[in-house]
Order: structure tokens, then sequence, then C-alpha cells
């Protein structure tokens, strides 16, 4: 008797053990998720104004790296890069337009090679930028949230009216926009609703998924639902702390953010600041309010993940394209080599990876690392064009740095790097390829990027040094 009740509770262990082995075996999903424009100005980086309970949740789920950069300041070069895991250089990704089946034909992105190894790979909102570009790539036409006569997403009548006054070449309202609307009237709304729809029927066919849910805002217009504005009181809210140009900084450095003055409240030909301290005000506040929006969204698409038992089985990665200027340096939007411009929040939530949860890495890490990192994670191989480098071991030890530890970034006629203490860029005429301009921000003592400092003569060989590091990327990218 004892002996058959022992050979029962044998098989019942064997068999809790099997299935304990086959769920650790089972494939993760990947869920991907994009905010355009996104500052690192978050409460999982530090105190700030911003509400986002549910992305600082999720960091505290998982790692947040409080040192990535994207490495091309522009949407359409930046996501080419990251989904292809390819770099920018002086040839390739350049600029918003900027297409992987163009630049880089015949690269398989993260989505097909996921696609390639038996998962589910679909895309909701704004992913990769350009329409059709790598469109095989998915499982599924993806899902687009905006129709060509409202490209811009706006709701009211306001600016719906004054899109029909317009260029049709170019409709555009108002670079803010405040409707007291629910959360699904806008793109991101209806974003989530599509990505939790196929969520079920992906689990229901018992394969594992890559979704890549890009949400919209906040890029601009500033627009987002009443209730969201509501949650901020604009005459409290934080302007700018390094507001004027920096001192010393060459003209290559500046730009006359041509995307925000293309909106009809904006003038052509004079600076924010001179409509006085309100206009600033407002679109700080319009830019609060879109982040509030969207992290809501994001709350939604994890709380379905959890309701339907698939939060234990999927990693969750949070990126933006770049980051993006509310009159730092007297600059708005992106475009730049400044700091600001160039971070962006990174957090990286994987269930098996639980021990460092809450904490934050001080590795540098870049966009074009993502690729190489999310194949780690799922445990597949990786392809070998990659040219980032998987920083799962800061996932896992978050005190660690990468082998280089640094960024390598370019823009327009510009090369830059970013090391923990410096962010160095240097300007080169593109006729014969040689340097003729440069900047030097220490970063240990003037993160705000105040003062040039690459013309002083301590910090002669720093520059040298830098340089050289850029010059040696970019023969390794030849």
């Amino acid at each position: 008797m004892k002996i058959k009740n022992l050979s029962i509770l044998v098989c019942v262990l064997a068999s809790m053990f099997s299935n304990v082995i086959a769920q650790n075996q089972k494939p993760k999903n990947v869920l991907f998720i994009g905010v355009d424009d996104l500052r690192p100005e978050l409460n999982c980086y530090g105190e700030s104004h911003i509400v986002s309970p549910n992305i600082d949740k999720l960091a505290s789920q998982g790692v947040a790296f409080d040192n990535a950069y994207c490495n091309v300041p522009v949407c359409g070069a930046s996501r080419a890069s990251m989904f292809s895991g390819i770099r920018p250089t002086h040839e390739k990704f350049l600029d918003v337009s900027s297409r992987i089946d163009q630049d880089a034909p015949g690269t398989i992105t993260i989505p097909g090679w996921f696609k390639k190894h038996g998962y589910i790979s679909t895309s909701y909102g704004k992913t990769i930028h350009g329409h059709g570009d790598m469109e095989q790539d998915w499982s599924k036409e993806p899902f687009h949230d905006r129709s060509r006569d409202n490209p811009k997403g706006y709701v009211t009548k306001e600016n719906l009216a004054l899109m029909k006054k317009g260029d049709p070449k170019k409709k555009i309202g108002n670079s803010t926009e405040i409707a007291n609307v629910g959360d699904y009237e806008y793109s991101d709304g209806k974003i989530v609703l599509e990505s939790i729809k196929d969520m079920d029927k992906f689990v229901a066919s018992g394969k594992p998924f890559f979704m890549a849910v890009g949400f919209r805002k906040p890029h601009l217009p500033f627009a987002a639902p009443k209730k969201y504005w509501d949650l901020y009181d604009r005459a409290s809210l934080p302007l700018s702390l390094s507001p004027k140009q920096a001192k010393g900084a060459p003209k290559g450095a500046i730009h006359t953010w041509g995307e925000l003055r293309a909106y009809k409240d904006i003038p052509r030909d004079r600076n924010i600041t001179d409509l006085g301290e309100a206009k600033t005000r407002e679109l700080i506040h319009g830019y609060s309010a879109c982040v509030s929006y969207t992290d809501a969204m994001i709350g939604k698409l994890i709380d379905h993940l959890e309701a339907i038992g698939q939060r234990e089985n999927t990693i969750i990665v949070l990126w933006s394209d770049h980051g993006w200027s509310l009159g730092d340096h007297e600059l708005w939007c992106k475009h730049s080599t400044y700091d600001v411009s160039l971070r962006v929040p990174m957090i990286v939530s994987a269930p098996q990876f639980k021990k460092e949860a809450g904490k934050r890495a001080k590795g540098i890490v870049e966009l074009v690392d993502l690729y190489p990192t999310l194949c780690d994670l799922a445990d597949i191989e990786k392809p070998s064009h990659l040219e980032g480098e998987s920083f799962v071991s800061l996932v896992k030890n978050p005190s660690e740095t990468l082998s280089d530890d640094a960024a390598y970034i370019r823009w327009k006629n510009s090369d830059a790097i970013k090391t923990q203490d410096y962010l160095y860029t240097e300007w080169y005429n593109k006729k014969d390829g040689k340097y003729y301009s440069d900047m030097l921000y220490d970063h240990k003592n003037d993160r705000l990027e105040t003062v040039n400092i690459s013309k002083q003569p301590k910090h002669k060989e720093e520059v040298k040094k830098l340089s050289e590091k850029i010059k040696v990327k970019l023969e390794e990218l030849k």
C-alpha cells in the first residue's frame, strides 16, 4: 500500500516538474511599446511634475536605463536604424523620410526576425515610420490609426476647419487642442483598442506574439482629452532650466524648429519668447497633458495583458525614438545634438529577471542595441548583420556597463559621442569631409550644457580622444 502511494506521489511530482519545465521553455511574448518624442522627464527617473503612474509602475517592475540614447534625433531615421539594427551613417538613415527598404534593402527587421522564429509579429500605430516600409516582415497588415484627410488626428471643429482651409499638402491646425472627449476618440485610444482585440486572438491561437505598439503622443500637435489637461496647473509648471543658447555654442548647434512653426498659431519669423511666457506655458502644458494621456493608454494595455494571464510570460520594453526640447537652449522639437534631444526613456521588464526590478541602470545604451537585446531576452539567435550590442547583462545587473560605454549619434553634417562624462559633437563639410566646428559639454559639472568647453586648452586632449573614437566607429561602419 505504501509503495503504491509512493508511486502515485512520484508520478504527481514528476508531472508538476514537467509542467514547470514546459512553462519555462514556452516562448515569451514581446510587447514593444514606442512613445513618440518622449523625454525621460518622469518620476521613475527622478522627481518630476509629470503625472505618469503607469510608466512609473512599469519601471518598478523592471529596469529603467538612465543613459539611453537615440542614434539620430529624427523619427524616420531613428526608427529605421532601431528596427533594422543598423547604425546611421553619412550615407544612410539621414532624415525623417528614411526607409529601411531603400537604405538597407534585404535587411530583416526585428518583427521579421521574430516572425521567422515562430512569432506572430504585428504593428499598431507609429512603429516603423515609413508607410509600406518592410511591411512583408509583419504577420498581418499594420494597423494605421489615422485617415489621410486628418493626418494630425484633430477632433475639435476648430482645428478640423483650419485643416480644410489649408494647403492640401500641409493640412495643419493649431499646435494645441483641448477636447472634452473620451480616451478612445484620439489615435492612441484607437491603437489600444485594436491592440487588445488582437492580443486576445493571439493568446487563443497558442502562438507567441511580438506586438509593436507605437503611441503618437506627445508628438505635435499637443492634443489630448481635457481631463489630462486638468491634471496640471499651468501657472506652476516648470520652465526650462537652460532657456538660453549655450555660451560658445557653434551655429550648427541651433536650428529654427520648423516642425513647430508649421502650426497655425506659431509665428514663422519670431521666437516663442517674443509672444510672452503664456505661449511657452501653453505648450509645456500641452506636452505634459499628452504624456499623461499616453501613460493612461499604456496602463490600459498592460492591465489587459495581466487580466488575460499573460503578464508573467511577456517581455515588455518601453522606448522613445528621441528626446524633445521645450525651450531648452532657445530650441523646440528635436533635431539637435543637445542631450535633451538625444536622451530617451527606456524600460525593460522581463519576467525572468525579477531580482533587479525597480533599479536604474547607469550604463550607456543605444536604440540600435535593442534588436540584439530582444533576441537575448527571447532566447533566440541573433542575425549576423546587427551593429548594436546586447545589454541583457545590464538587465541582470544594472550596476554594470557595456564594453564600449558610449553612444554614437549623427545628425545632418555632424557626428557626436556621449560618454559618462561628456557629450561631444563635431561638424564636417559635406564636400570634402573635413571637420570645421565642434562643441563639448562636461556632464559631470554641467549637465544642462550651458558652456561649450571644446576650445578651452585644458580640454584639448579630451576633444582629441573623443574625435578619434568617432573616426574609429565610422571606419567600422564602412
